[in-house]
């Protein structure tokens, strides 16, 4: 079970992404930089709340949320810890409710940063790196398959504009 800090944490992304949708979007986007870094931050339990807020905006703000995926969805796939627990993985869950509210809106916008992501796992200087690495390409893979079912499925449906073919 989560424990009563980590739930408050949850809590706290959870308004602060309402906030984040209440406010003017030029406003909005100066955070954006801060929240960046917060997500590649070294400290796990740092890391995680950004991870978690990532995890709350896209649908909070919806479209509003469009402008920071090429910033922010590399730092989710990089945020994946492979925790067994979905819940506790905080990278997998930001990165998979993108896929899920995103996927077929804007694939042109996933790709890049997945493509970037698998490629910077590659390579690794320790053995703790390269396997944690490989937990990486082997959800940022999953999820790839995530956002193709996601458009063939609209496409097939006739629901796809022509600039997301």
């Amino acid at each position: 079970t989560r424990r009563s800090s980590d739930l408050e944490q949850l809590g706290a992304s959870l308004a602060l992404a309402e906030v984040m949708l209440k406010m003017d979007k030029a406003r909005a986007a100066e955070f954006m930089p801060e929240i960046e870094l917060g997500g590649r931050d070294e400290r796990p339990a740092i890391r995680r709340g950004y991870l978690e807020l990532m995890d709350s905006m896209p649908n909070a703000m919806k479209m509003d949320f469009v402008p920071f995926i090429a910033k922010l969805f590399p730092v989710m796939l990089m945020g994946i810890t492979g925790d067994k627990d979905k819940d506790e993985d905080a990278g997998l869950k930001a990165a998979t409710s993108l896929v899920m509210r995103f996927g077929d809106l804007c694939p042109d916008l996933l790709y890049p940063a997945i493509h970037v992501v698998y490629m910077a796992t590659l390579r690794s200087d320790s053995p703790e790196e390269a396997s944690r690495h490989q937990i990486v390409r082997d959800r940022t893979a999953m999820l790839l398959g995530k956002v193709i079912d996601k458009v063939l499925e609209h496409k097939k449906f006739g629901q796809i504009g022509r600039a997301h073919v």
